[in-house]
């Protein structure tokens, strides 16, 4: 059964069937949830949150776009208004609660500086303002187009690659000055 079945399906009455539209993006989602909070179970909570916002909201979906675009723009929405309310503070051991696909042909040792790496990379993006953060994410963490990004932020497609830019600009500089310790180079 394709995703848009499903959805017919939970429209129809058959609600349990919202556990496969769960299964599908909980990893996105939560990934995105987690890249804005730094924390783990702060994450799980506003990817709660953005499900049953999804799910209550369920017959707004008309089926003119894809369903992935209007779940990320509820996601996107939850995050955002998550982080005015919330400004988070960085968990030293966020590595923990990195999720990454463990790689048995990888040395505990390259396991170690990829996951200081990861961490580092969340926190820079972390620091960046959430118009970048958003196309940071749904871009290479979530692997949408820039199309879809203008959907799910209603902005020009020119925006999306411009806020790309300079997200990726603005990580650039950050990434930086953390290693050159607090000096910034010139790129």
């Amino acid at each position: 059964m394709n995703e848009v079945e499903i959805l017919k399906r939970i429209k129809d009455g058959f609600h349990e069937e919202f556990k496969n539209i769960v299964d599908l993006y909980k990893d996105r989602i939560f990934s995105m949830a987690y890249s804005y909070t730094k924390d783990y179970v702060e994450a799980q909570d506003l990817t709660q949150e953005i499900f049953i916002k999804v799910y209550k909201g369920l017959n707004k979906f008309k089926f003119d776009s894809k369903f992935s675009t209007w779940l990320y723009k509820v996601a996107t929405n939850v995050c955002i208004d998550w982080s005015k309310k919330k400004r988070p503070k960085i968990v030293n051991d966020s590595h923990k609660a990195l999720s990454k696909v463990k790689d048995d042909k990888i040395s505990p040792q390259d396991s170690i500086l990829l996951d200081e790496k990861n961490i580092e990379l969340h926190e820079a993006i972390s620091e960046l303002p959430d118009k970048y953060k958003s196309v940071i994410n749904l871009y290479h963490f979530n692997n949408i187009s820039y199309i879809q990004i203008s959907e799910v932020l209603d902005i020009p497609v020119k925006t999306v690659e411009t806020r790309l830019y300079r997200a990726r600009r603005k990580l650039r500089e950050i990434l930086n000055k953390s290693k050159n310790g607090g000096d910034s180079i010139e790129m």
